[in-house]
């Protein structure tokens, strides 16, 4: 796991600045309707064993409208864009929702799941963000869209938002270390 990653679950893994990242990344409007202050971490237990190294970093719940219904925010960080990025969500979410289902059996609904990546890396996110880009043939046979599962994802594309833009998101100290640690690292050893 890099220094990265390793900084954004240390950081986001803290409820308070998880709300700060779902009030960046949602229309204002939805996040009215969440109550913040009951978001919950959940643990990704949904993940089998041979997964365990590129599983969903983390999964939050929070519930809508005064509701136990709850929103499920399955958060990705990525240093590089992952051409199948859309697909291991799509897996996580279903193992997801498989979890919940053997929780609760007599659940006929699921909650929705909103998936974010947050991606740090350099060049930008150039790959699909959406399933249906993955699939070979849609563009062809756009009669066959409607019956293939499809979804977008919220992609926080850190590269492309500049350190003003940073710091005026409501994430308290994570914009500010976030921040200092993009910047080139000198070497010591290096003259000046």
């Amino acid at each position: 796991m890099g220094d990265h990653d390793k900084l954004f679950k240390r950081v986001f893994r803290v409820p308070r600045h998880a709300a700060g990242l779902i009030r960046t990344m949602l229309p204002p409007a939805l996040v009215a309707r969440m109550d913040l202050s009951k978001l919950k971490l959940v643990p990704a237990s949904f993940v089998d064993p041979e997964l365990r190294e590129r599983h969903g970093d983390l999964v939050f719940r929070v519930p809508i409208d005064g509701k136990m219904a709850f929103v499920y925010f399955l958060v990705e960080h990525q240093s590089e864009p992952d051409a199948m990025m859309a697909f291991r969500l799509l897996t996580y979410i279903q193992r997801l929702w498989a979890t919940i289902l053997r929780e609760d059996p007599k659940r006929e609904t699921l909650p929705i799941v909103v998936p974010i990546v947050i991606h740090h890396g350099r060049g930008g996110w150039t790959k699909a963000r959406t399933l249906h880009e993955l699939v070979e043939g849609l563009d062809e046979m756009p009669e066959l869209r409607a019956v293939v599962p499809n979804f977008e994802m919220i992609i926080d594309d850190l590269v492309r938002v500049d350190d003003p833009a940073l710091l005026a998101r409501p994430l308290e100290a994570f914009a500010h270390v976030h921040r200092l640690h993009r910047q080139p690292v000198t070497d010591a050893r290096t003259p000046s």
